[in-house]
């Protein structure tokens, strides 16, 4: 990890996010052969990391994503970015990282004499996988990869020197460009060639093309009616495996316009790695309610693309339509409820971060030079958390300095 370390803080000192934007793209040759598309996050001074997606269907992915201009409280967007798979290294506060992690970045720094604090200055390594949260790396792969990121970064850095990212051929991915390659070439990385990504391209959905034979048979024998409305729905709450890992789970939702009765598939944990899996049950669902639709109407592509060769298959007609109200309806009524059983989360309004320790310290100042005496049992409590090694070394310094100063 020191070497990881070593490489994250000499990027930190290039500045790299001031000479390039969030949505301009370069990419990468990885040892491996695939390419990996860069973009380097912090512009806007409230995130720092180093962003690598591989392959040009996951960076299509990313496209989608950024241009939905990151609406968190709309549910296509939420699924748009469970679909995503990346690697980071990323900047942020103690409190963002596990214990562990803290640990060993303050030996590090303590052992590097690197005396940088404050906000965004703890360096960690998360990677994105379908259906899941921001996870850390577990295999020597992650780490390989981001380690190419890093070191191809800082070497951007140093080719485009006072440069614009434009003069080596960097542009926004809004305006849909050949991206720039650079390649390592033993020692270094630097500009090979370019790489021409079809933006046209149709993000490619998993379709379930197989069913059991007697399901078929009796789908097709049956009397079809009427209209259903149907969706691959996911979850908005995590939930944790066997091994007690987490991951959002998906389920085709239904609503039947006849009788208006919702049905729903038991949740899986990824159905991209087993599509027919998800559509037999739901099929065999249908058998069994003796809901057999002539027609399923679909929001989105991801649904059509899952459903549509099974209903070739079955004799039903399938389409995708806008305002399907009475899924909506039932989606909302569903995602209500499971809101509901969440468990009241413990108030983390108390969690101080640096920079908000450093406004306190000034405010406990400013107080004493007004003759206002700060409360004992705060001085107790900075005083404890000194002794206990809650603070950094930084941290710790500046609030005995100040403590000094007041009493």
């Amino acid at each position: 990890m020191d070497q990881l370390y070593e490489l994250a803080y000499e990027y930190r000192k290039t500045k790299l996010w001031k000479k390039i934007s969030e949505d301009q793209i370069f990419a990468i040759r990885l040892n491996d052969g695939q390419i990996g598309f860069i973009n380097i996050m912090g512009a806007g001074n409230e995130f720092n990391a180093i962003n690598l997606t591989i392959g040009e269907d996951n960076l299509l992915n990313f496209k989608k994503v950024i241009e939905s201009n990151m609406d968190y409280s709309n549910y296509d967007y939420f699924v748009s970015t469970l679909l995503l798979e990346n690697h980071q290294l990323i900047f942020g506060n103690k409190d963002d990282l596990d214990p562990g992690e803290v640990k060993e970045v303050r030996k590090f720094k303590k052992d590097h004499g690197i005396k940088i604090s404050g906000s965004l200055t703890f360096p960690y390594f998360r990677k994105s996988e379908k259906f899941s949260p921001l996870k850390q790396f577990d295999n020597e792969k992650d780490y390989s990869y981001i380690k190419q990121a890093i070191s191809a970064s800082i070497d951007l850095s140093n080719i485009l020197g006072d440069s614009n990212a434009e003069d080596v051929d960097i542009y926004s991915i809004y305006d849909e460009p050949s991206i720039m390659v650079l390649e390592n070439d033993g020692e270094s990385y630097k500009i090979k060639d370019s790489v021409d990504v079809d933006w046209n391209k149709e993000i490619s959905y998993p379709i379930a093309n197989i069913i059991n034979i007697e399901t078929l048979k009796n789908i097709k024998k049956a009397k079809k009616s009427g209209q259903m409305e149907c969706q691959l729905v996911v979850l908005p709450e995590p939930v944790e495996d066997s091994d007690f890992v987490p991951h959002y789970p998906q389920t085709l939702l239904a609503v039947d316009k006849r009788s208006g009765e919702a049905i729903s598939t038991d949740p899986v944990e990824d159905y991209t790695k087993n599509p027919n899996e998800i559509v037999n049950s739901f099929f065999e669902m249908l058998l069994n309610l003796d809901l057999i639709p002539e027609v399923i109407n679909v929001p989105d592509q991801r649904t059509f693309n899952l459903l549509k060769e099974i209903c070739a298959s079955s004799n039903i007609k399938i389409f995708v339509k806008d305002n399907l109200i009475d899924l909506d309806e039932v989606k909302n009524e569903l995602f209500d409820y499971l809101d509901s059983q969440l468990p009241d989360e413990t108030n983390d309004s108390d969690v101080i971060s640096d920079d908000e320790m450093l406004q306190m310290l000034d405010m406990m100042e400013y107080m004493a030079n007004e003759g206002i005496a700060p409360p004992q049992e705060l001085i107790d409590l900075l005083v404890d958390g000194v002794k206990t090694g809650i603070f950094d070394d930084n941290l710790s310094k500046q609030i005995m300095q100040t403590l000094n100063k007041i009493l």
